[in-house]
């Protein structure tokens, strides 16, 4: 909608944003066009969702400066861990966090599913 150049202002806004609630534990990394992934290792599920709620609220609690003006950001985000009780690879766990992204879409958008 408003061309390459502000959807760029918005990617590195949104990345100082998300970097800003991250520990020296996580990876933040783009995974496709417009989609993002941010990794630990080490996080429960409730744990992970509860820090992809707080970038979800980071993001849209106020506008993002851009050339076109003020922009209003939402996020949908999915959440997936390894199930201690199943011998999961990284593959099946992005493919499941990403399966939990397009549910929070059909739900409604700018929202935490896992």
């Amino acid at each position: 909608t408003h061309g390459h150049l502000v959807g760029d202002e918005v990617l590195r806004e949104l990345a100082l944003r998300l970097n800003s609630l991250l520990s020296g534990d996580e990876v933040f990394a783009r995974f496709g066009g417009e989609e993002f992934a941010i990794i630990d290792g080490e996080a429960s599920l409730e744990s992970a969702r509860q820090l992809a709620e707080r970038c979800r609220q980071e993001i849209s609690a106020r506008p993002f400066e851009t050339a076109d003006g003020p922009l209003e950001v939402t996020v949908s985000l999915g959440v997936a861990a390894p199930d201690p009780r199943t011998i999961q690879d990284r593959d099946a766990i992005l493919a499941i966090a990403d399966n939990r992204l397009y549910e929070a879409k059909r739900q409604g958008r700018n929202r935490v599913e896992g």
